[in-house]
């Protein structure tokens, strides 16, 4: 037996709704595991150590 359904037959609602928590937690999953966001981050934290260092430096602490 063959059965055969065209999309337009097929008929699907989905409802949701997103919290705050979640709209969260779906965040810090793609900045914990995205590649670019990690290289971001990366880059970033390095500036920031370079920009204390720098900035030691010039205290002569």
């Amino acid at each position: 037996m063959t059965i055969i359904l065209s999309l337009e037959e097929v008929k699907i609602e989905f409802n949701f709704e997103v919290t705050e928590e979640d709209y969260v937690k779906f965040s810090l999953y793609h900045i914990e595991n995205s590649p670019e966001h990690k290289r971001l981050y990366n880059m970033l934290r390095y500036f920031k150590v370079f920009k204390i260092e720098s900035y030691n430096e010039r205290l002569h602490v």
